[in-house]
């Protein structure tokens, strides 16, 4: 019984591990791709990609239907 909980222990910290370094890489490679384009001289896609980013996950476009915090009109009784 103590070596299954081991074993399902250590499971669960590796798959804590490769998620974490799974979040890590893909941080890195958007930010890779961003400081690309930022050198590539292609500033209108990336302006375009940037604001449609703001607009999706920015507190500050809530009432934007696009965002992800947004509730909609809520109705009357």
């Amino acid at each position: 019984m103590v070596k299954l909980i081991d074993k399902i222990t250590e499971n669960l910290f590796s798959a804590f591990l490769m998620s974490a370094l799974a979040f890590i890489i893909s941080a890195f490679c958007v930010q890779m791709f961003f400081v690309c384009l930022q050198f590539s001289g292609n500033e209108e896609y990336q302006r375009r990609l940037i604001n449609k980013l703001e607009i999706k996950f920015d507190g500050r476009f809530k009432n934007n239907p696009e965002n992800i915090m947004y509730e909609g009109p809520i109705a009357k009784k």
